[in-house]
């Protein structure tokens, strides 16, 4: 349920100012992240060819994303180790 709020909170309804800091934020945007990289996933195999290979640079950056934001924040020598993949015109 906790992440249901987070969700709901977080990305349906509009911002607010925080009374203060929420607690364990980090679990809750990774949380967060990984549902929505594995439902952009799914999402893929609903689609022809065509419109399939169109997300394939969403799906690299997400699992970049995650890979990169596994621990608690990002680190610098995973972001390197990203940058120095990177391709022309390629997204992290």
């Amino acid at each position: 349920m906790e992440t249901f709020e987070f969700i709901v909170n977080h990305v349906f309804l509009p911002p607010r100012l925080p009374d203060g800091e929420e607690e364990d934020i980090r679990n809750q945007e990774q949380t967060l992240l990984c549902l929505f990289h594995s439902i952009a996933g799914k999402y893929t195999l609903q689609l022809n060819a065509e419109d399939s290979a169109g997300w394939q640079p969403i799906l690299v950056m997400l699992q970049t994303w995650v890979d990169i934001d596994k621990h608690a924040g990002i680190r610098e020598d995973e972001l390197n180790t990203a940058l120095k993949k990177l391709k022309a015109h390629g997204t992290l």
